[in-house]
């Protein structure tokens, strides 16, 4: 899991899977929704319900305060 802005300021979330090699799962621009531990949270829960989270061992983020709070 990745937050980033694009060239225009937009910010978008992207997640990879590694299953053994990394891939590209999806990307979600989450534009004027701020970027606090609960929004950040609700994202990622829409992510993994999406998958098979039985196999789900880890998730890895930056240091970022509302990275580590979500």
């Amino acid at each position: 899991m990745d937050g980033r802005s694009n060239m225009m300021q937009e910010h978008w979330t992207n997640y990879l899977i590694t299953t053994p090699r990394p891939v590209f799962f999806s990307a979600h621009q989450t534009g004027e929704i701020k970027q606090t531990g609960e929004n950040i949270a609700a994202d990622l829960d829409e992510v993994i319900s999406k998958i098979d989270h039985s196999k789900l061992s880890a998730i890895i983020t930056d240091n970022a305060s509302s990275m580590k709070k979500a």
